[in-house]
């Protein structure tokens, strides 16, 4: 129990010193945003948009950075002398993204997102959780190009405030604001696959959104003939001017006279469809150790209905092919 105590004020003291960290790119010095920072276990965080988080939130002597183009960092806060860690570039090379028909003649073609408002059939992301949602390509004669998604948000819910637990609520509209990173993944066999671009984009999704748009246009994503995946990890929340902000990923709760680590899930909730035939949605923990995808799965009073998908929206661009 000394133990633990000393170790708790050992971490209290250190954060209270260091603070805000900065983690930046060794070679070029600056910031990464979004680098997952690990602890706990399978726990983290990720950095902000200008490659800060707190340490306050860190709950561990000893941290594990991970930035794609970047060797992975593990760092003992003990011996951490400054507020900077430096992340070491590496050579990435993705599956190269582009379109070749972009002075032909176009037109486009839109699909609506499915979207109800039952925030008991929706499902909300663990900070650290993403989502694959699949995009087809269904025109086969054209080069088509994505030029924007369209994403369905739940936005009246309860309260998951600590006071608010157990006690009778009404559905409402209450206030919420995330930031997602987008990604875009193979797609294998029906499976998300490797990462096809290595852009950093992130939408700021809050509760005056009932359908979130993303303009694309300006990043020519061309969607190869078997489709793929569209991927959105949850960073966690913001403050009212769209910065993520570095916050704990689970709280400890009593359960059954035992205190129990649970995981956060945030806002917004995403509508769950039942119409497919088959899963076109999957998640993946991006803290965890294998990062496997696995098909969205509820249940509940969702149980009934095999497969659990989120529709997304999209406008595409077709050019016509020689």
């Amino acid at each position: 129990m000394i133990r633990i105590l000393f170790t708790f004020i050992l971490f209290c003291f250190f954060s209270s010193i260091l603070g805000q960290v900065k983690v930046l790119d060794s070679i070029s010095k600056k910031p990464i945003p979004f680098v997952a920072v690990t602890f706990d276990e399978n726990n983290g965080l990720y950095t902000n948009q200008i490659g800060e988080f707190d340490l306050n939130v860190i709950t561990k002597d000893t941290i594990v950075l991970y930035s794609l183009g970047h060797k992975q960092k593990t760092v003992s806060l003990k011996l951490l002398k400054d507020q900077t860690i430096y992340l070491v570039p590496i050579n990435i090379t993705l599956n190269e993204i582009v379109v070749s028909n972009k002075k032909k003649k176009s037109k486009s073609k839109k699909v609506k997102p499915i979207k109800h408002n039952d925030f008991l059939k929706s499902y909300g992301l663990l900070i650290g959780e993403e989502m694959a949602i699949y995009v087809p390509n269904n025109q086969a004669n054209y080069d088509n190009e994505l030029k924007n998604i369209l994403i369905p948000v739940v936005t009246k819910t309860i309260s998951f405030e600590k006071s608010f637990v157990g006690k009778s609520q009404r559905i409402k509209k209450l206030p919420f604001s995330a930031l997602f990173k987008i990604s875009f993944y193979q797609n294998i066999e029906g499976i998300p696959g490797e990462k096809l671009y290595d852009e950093i984009i992130a939408i700021k999704i809050d509760e005056k959104l009932k359908i979130a748009s993303l303009d694309l246009e300006n990043y020519d994503i061309e969607i190869p003939k078997e489709g793929f995946f569209v991927g959105m990890l949850n960073l966690g929340k913001t403050d009212i001017n769209g910065k993520l902000i570095s916050s704990s990923p689970f709280v400890y709760k009593k359960i059954k006279n035992k205190t129990k680590k649970v995981l956060i899930r945030t806002k917004p909730f995403f509508p769950i469809y039942f119409k497919e035939k088959s899963h076109k949605t999957y998640l993946r923990y991006t803290f965890s150790k294998n990062k496997v995808w696995k098909p969205l799965v509820m249940y509940g009073s969702m149980k009934k209905y095999k497969f659990h998908n989120i529709s997304l929206g999209y406008e595409i661009k077709m050019y016509l092919k020689d």
